[in-house]
């Protein structure tokens, strides 16, 4: 039930009835202080159906006449078993095969009915299409979050393209920046000491003493770490502005995640975006697996009944454009890829050479990410300056909150 005078819509979802899963719409809106609420809603739907004196016509009309129609209010599961009894023995034998072949296409054959109206549409559209009769349509204040990632890897290259099944380096730094209120927090993980592997014993002096050298920069940062914040504020406060810095430590990769999105969920920012998210979020979600856990339990908010939690590649379009990637998340946070986003609403411009995040920081801001130190790579980066990596961790999220902001 919506608790509010003037509520603003922020997302609607149908959940079909599926094991304890009840059928119905979850909504979140904002109420009349702007603070983001759940409620689960009748899933009904309007549907109209020629009256029988007005059947005269053999064919599929794309509109008839309000008058000459009934008003039918069924729930939307309930849309092809009310065409089927209207239809008669047509629909009923649709209704039958598709029951006897348990296959629910079948029932699609039902829409073909020229004597049904306003039944084929996507489940959302009938909830909003009530919600703004009920509710007058405002502009809601909108919240955003920034999350940017950084993996080890030195010993694991993870392959884009097949990242369910090449999630093996760790998560050891991460940004979210919370533009409304100005935050930034910055998640570390503690170094970890390598594993011997196939390495040779001239090879694995060379990687521990890389470990040693993060190591000690590990030790210096948690034994000074308002000295790495002050240095944020010399770094990018008369560039960007002044926003408040924050840093957590984490023995536990899978500690560091999950804070992630507690923080996340706990603040409940309308959108948040990753300016890849294809890599961002779904690198997350397949490495919380390979920890062995269950992302539901880490990325969704506690407050829905019904948690999902899935990754969805846009396989279908190859053009960078047109990818639609969908993180379906049960979270009063939307998750968006601002890298494609940024590019879509762009295409009609002339297409930029490259879309990585330092070529589009340099045309729209003149400004770059930090530098790597000399004789590094971005795999060895972490290991010959910790404390600078993070610090180009925490810019990459600042570039992208001042062109928003």
């Amino acid at each position: 039930m919506v608790k509010a005078k003037n509520p603003k819509l922020i997302s609607v979802h149908y959940l079909r009835r599926r094991h304890e899963q009840k059928e119905c719409f979850e909504v979140v809106y904002l109420d009349d202080n702007d603070v983001p609420q759940l409620t689960y809603e009748e899933p009904m739907a309007t549907i109209y159906i020629v009256k029988p004196e007005f059947r005269d016509f053999t064919y599929n009309k794309p509109e008839e006449r309000m008058e000459r129609m009934d008003a039918v209010r069924v729930k939307i599961s309930d849309i092809p078993k009310t065409i089927a009894k209207a239809a008669g023995p047509w629909g009923e034998s649709i209704l039958r095969q598709a029951r006897e072949q348990n296959n629910p296409r079948i029932l699609t054959q039902l829409y073909r009915w020229p004597y049904c109206f306003k039944c084929d549409f996507q489940p959302e559209y009938y909830f909003l299409h009530d919600w703004y009769q009920k509710h007058e349509y405002t502009m809601p204040k909108l919240t955003v979050a920034f999350l940017d990632i950084e993996t080890d890897i030195l010993d694991y290259m993870p392959d884009n393209d097949n990242l369910d099944n090449t999630s093996y380096a760790p998560v050891h730094a991460a940004t979210v920046i919370l533009a409304a209120t100005k935050e930034a927090y910055t998640f570390v993980l503690e170094p970890r000491v390598p594993e011997r592997g196939v390495m040779t014993d001239e090879q694995y002096r060379e990687r521990y003493a890389l470990y040693e050298r993060q190591r000690k920069d590990h030790e210096k940062l948690k034994a000074n770490p308002d000295a790495f914040l002050k240095d944020l504020h010399n770094r990018f406060d008369a560039t960007y502005g002044a926003i408040s810095y924050h840093i957590r430590f984490y023995q536990k990769e899978i500690d560091l995640i999950a804070d992630i999105f507690r923080l996340i969920n706990t603040r409940k920012p309308n959108f948040c975006m990753s300016w890849n998210m294809r890599f961002d979020i779904q690198y997350l979600y397949y490495r919380i697996l390979q920890l062995g856990y269950d992302p539901e339990s880490i990325m969704c908010h506690p407050d829905f009944k019904y948690p999902r939690c899935r990754f969805l590649l846009d396989r279908r379009n190859m053009e960078f454009t047109k990818q639609l990637d969908v993180f379906d998340c049960s979270s009063y946070t939307m998750y968006l890829c601002q890298m494609r986003l940024y590019a879509t609403v762009r295409k009609s411009q002339h297409k930029a050479k490259s879309y990585k995040l330092n070529a589009i920081a340099d045309k729209e801001l003149r400004d770059h990410k930090v530098e790597y130190p000399e004789n590094t790579n971005i795999r060895t980066f972490p290991y010959v300056d910790w404390i600078l990596y993070l610090t180009y961790n925490t810019k990459d999220r600042r570039n992208v909150l001042v062109k928003r902001y």
